[in-house]
C-alpha cells in the first residue's frame, strides 16, 4: 500500500517536470525543486538551460524503469525531524532521440524549504552502456547532465 502512494507521487512529480520540459516552462520546472537545493546549487539556471537545449523541443513520452525507492528517517539528527526521499529512474524518448534519467525528490519533511526535486539526472540513452538502470547521481543536488 505504502508503494503504491510512493508510486503516484513519484510519478505525478515526474510528469508535471516532463510537461514542463515540453513547454519549455523553465519558471515552472525551477519552482518543482526546493527552496533548499536552489539556495545551494549557484549555477542552477545555466543547468537548466542546458537542460533545456539538451532536450530540445519536441513531445516527450516516459516511463519509470526502476523504483520508485524510499530513505525516511525520524529524528535522526536530534532535532525532531521527520523526512521522506523517493527516487525512480524513467526512460524519456522524444521522436529523435532516447535518454535515461533518475529523479529524487523530498516529500516530507519538517521545514518545508527541503520539499520538492533534490536531484534530477538525465543521459542520453547511447551513452549508457550498462545493464543496469541509470541512477546518476542522486547525491548531487540540482541537475546532472551527462
Amino acid at each position: 500500500m505504502f508503494f503504491d502512494i510512493d508510486d503516484r507521487v513519484i510519478d505525478n512529480k515526474m510528469k508535471q517536470f516532463v510537461k514542463a520540459l515540453e513547454n519549455q516552462d523553465k519558471d515552472t520546472l525551477k519552482s518543482m525543486f526546493s527552496k533548499r537545493v536552489l539556495d545551494e546549487v549557484e549555477d542552477f539556471d545555466e543547468k537548466l538551460d542546458l537542460l533545456s537545449v539538451f532536450i530540445g523541443e519536441e513531445d516527450l513520452s516516459w516511463n519509470r524503469t526502476g523504483g520508485p525507492g524510499t530513505e525516511e528517517g525520524i529524528n535522526d539528527d536530534g532535532t525532531g525531524r521527520i523526512w521522506k526521499e523517493i527516487f525512480a529512474t524513467y526512460d524519456i524518448e522524444t521522436s529523435e532521440r532516447s535518454f535515461h534519467a533518475s529523479i529524487k525528490i523530498c516529500s516530507k519533511d519538517k521545514s518545508s524549504d527541503a520539499i520538492g526535486i533534490i536531484s534530477f539526472c538525465i543521459i542520453r540513452a547511447e551513452d549508457w552502456i550498462e545493464e543496469y538502470n541509470y541512477w546518476g547521481d542522486l547525491d548531487v543536488p540540482g541537475i546532472v547532465i551527462g
